[in-house]
């Protein structure tokens, strides 16, 4: 399956969605969008729905936090990930966890309401 994604501005937080094959290359691609346009619209709140291909390779798990540091995004960043290919969600949970132990932003969601609902409450 070809990898494809959409990042867009909703007015209160950044929605990517990519589905397809993924591997840390697309990754880059996808983050490097996000950044942009949290930047164009001065809004760090970010929903990833995935519904990705095959899982992730667990180094490119680890990779996601090399990624994150050369492309700025830090603790200002709030990511919410949703995966609707149960075979992939627990190697999205890695991820985050893979982040999270390096003081990165991010946590994984069963549903995208639930998902939502955390990015945009206040602290």
């Amino acid at each position: 399956m070809a990898h494809r994604f959409a990042v867009t501005f909703e007015g209160d937080h950044v929605r990517s969605h990519s589905s397809g094959q993924k591997n840390i290359k697309h990754a880059a691609e996808v983050w490097a969008e996000i950044v942009k346009v949290c930047l164009d619209c001065h809004c760090f709140a970010v929903l990833c729905i995935f519904d990705s291909g095959k899982p992730l390779h667990t180094i490119d798990a680890f990779d996601h936090a090399e990624l994150f540091n050369g492309l700025g995004i830090d603790d200002h960043y709030r990511i919410a990930w949703v995966e609707l290919n149960p075979v992939a969600a627990d190697t999205t949970r890695f991820t985050a966890r893979v982040l999270s132990n390096r003081g990165l932003p991010g946590r994984v969601f069963d549903t995208e309401n639930e998902a939502r609902a955390w990015l945009i409450k206040p602290d």
